[in-house]
């Protein structure tokens, strides 16, 4: 009897069914999508999206603030002539003379040299007549209003010409001087015309302020004149003679 007949053949143990695979289960950790496993498997984290950046703000620039002038204050808003020093600044330095040696010499920006000088000539007018009234040695009204009208008259041709002229690189900023000897000249007419109906020039203000309260007065003038027209003024201030009439 063969050994499979005396155990009665091999004894087979029934398989076990395998427990069923549980569906996928999705969550969110850390700010992440994850997928839920079992317990064998590694958790496998789905690539984190890049945010983008938020944008600096724009670096803050501070600046200084200097300390206001004056003079030029009184300047701009008024309507005063510049002094050379402030048309250098603004325009720059002219061109230098040519020198050929015994040949001659190539003379180079005469017309803008001509208005720097005369606008020099025009300051220097205010100074000689401060230092004459300060020792009292000032002429008379109308000759220190004539030596002021002779400069702006020189200052007005050379002005003219220049902006006249083709080839000059300058115009915007002799175009202004032009303007302000244009307004200066009528202020200084105007006291010219007051003095010679026997008004008198104040005998405590120099002959330099006396233009710029002049100067000040005719735009407070055009400023209601323009006011009555129904026009926007720029400038507000009151009006006042500066030369004084004698008493009847």
């Amino acid at each position: 009897m063969s050994f499979v007949e005396r155990t009665g053949g091999p004894r087979l143990t029934p398989l076990q069914t395998p427990p069923p695979i549980p569906p996928k289960q999705t969550g969110r950790l850390q700010g992440r999508g994850v997928e839920v496993l079992p317990k064998t498997q590694s958790v496998t984290l789905s690539p984190l999206s890049e945010q983008p950046k938020p944008q600096k703000p724009p670096r803050q620039r501070t600046t200084e603030k200097a300390p206001p002038s004056y003079s030029l204050m009184r300047q701009a808003r008024y309507g005063a002539v510049s002094t050379k020093n402030q048309l250098l600044a603004k325009a720059g330095r002219p061109k230098d003379d040519i020198s050929f040696g015994f040949l001659g010499t190539k003379k180079m920006s005469t017309g803008y040299k001509a208005i720097l000088g005369g606008l020099e000539r025009y300051q220097d007018t205010f100074k000689n007549d401060s230092k004459l009234h300060g020792s009292g040695k000032q002429g008379s009204d109308s000759s220190r209003l004539d030596a002021l009208k002779q400069q702006l008259d020189g200052l007005g041709d050379a002005t003219g010409k220049y902006m006249k002229a083709r080839g000059h690189t300058r115009k915007e900023e002799i175009g202004e001087i032009q303007a302000q000897v244009a307004h200066d000249t009528e202020v200084v007419k105007g006291l010219q015309d007051e003095v010679s109906k026997g008004a008198k020039l104040p005998d405590r203000m120099h002959l330099s302020e006396i233009v710029s309260y002049a100067r000040q007065a005719s735009r407070s003038r055009t400023c209601r004149a323009c006011t009555t027209k129904g026009c926007r003024p720029s400038v507000r201030g009151t009006s006042s003679r500066i030369a004084t009439r004698p008493p009847p």
